[in-house]
């Protein structure tokens, strides 16, 4: 019986062992999850996100659906605490802001210029161009997969995005840190990809009264 207990914990030892080392690296395991954004026509989920200010001990929380159609076309509707909607068509994006009753239009290529997670979504940027690539130190036993990345060149905005994948390698959980130590998480759930998108699911009229700035 002794033998047979250690016999069988050396099996285990040595799976262990196996998985151990096939355990992927952050640089395969953004190769992967680059390989299934690119195979990625269209996507929507259910997002939550936080945002909790440098220095202040309260946060803002919102939630909403996503909807996404690579390339260059994105829309985020936040249906709580209020209503807003931001959409790119991939030439414009527009930022309606119910409670103040105003949308922002402006350049979609600006934007996106200093927007480098939104454009990786939409298919316009590259993760091994746009970041150093490492392990991340802070695992979510939810998700198997998770990387650290920083931009290669000094951006405006972020200064570190940690994201967390689940096995098929699709972003699930993204917590991003700017400049000032703001940090912003978002999470996705109810993910669908590859199905048809309506055409009329980028437009967005505002309701009458609405004061519309163009930058």
């Amino acid at each position: 019986m002794k033998y047979r207990m250690i016999f069988l914990v050396s099996i285990l030892l040595a799976t262990a062992s196996s998985a151990a080392a096939a355990a992927p690296s952050p640089a395969e395991i953004a190769v992967r999850l680059q390989q299934v954004y690119d195979a990625t026509h269209t996507l929507s989920a259910v997002f939550t996100q936080k945002t909790s200010l440098k220095g202040s001990s309260r946060s803002r929380e919102g939630r909403g659906r996503l909807l996404l159609a690579r390339p260059g076309r994105i829309r985020w509707d936040y249906e709580t605490p209020d209503e807003q909607v931001i959409i790119c068509d991939g030439s414009e994006i527009r930022m309606y802001f119910a409670a103040s009753k105003q949308l922002i239009a402006s350049d979609a290529g600006r934007y996106l210029a200093n927007d480098i997670t939104t454009s990786f979504f939409m298919g316009r940027g590259r993760i091994k161009d746009d970041f150093n690539i490492s392990a991340n130190p802070v695992e979510d036993s939810r998700f198997p997969y998770c990387l650290r990345l920083v931009p290669k060149k000094p951006h405006p905005q972020v200064s570190r995005i940690d994201v967390w994948l689940d096995s098929s390698y699709y972003i699930r959980r993204l917590v991003l840190l700017d400049n000032f130590g703001s940090v912003t998480e978002i999470e996705l759930a109810d993910i669908r990809t590859n199905f048809k998108v309506a055409a009329d699911a980028f437009a967005f009229i505002p309701p009458e009264g609405t004061e519309i700035i163009r930058q």
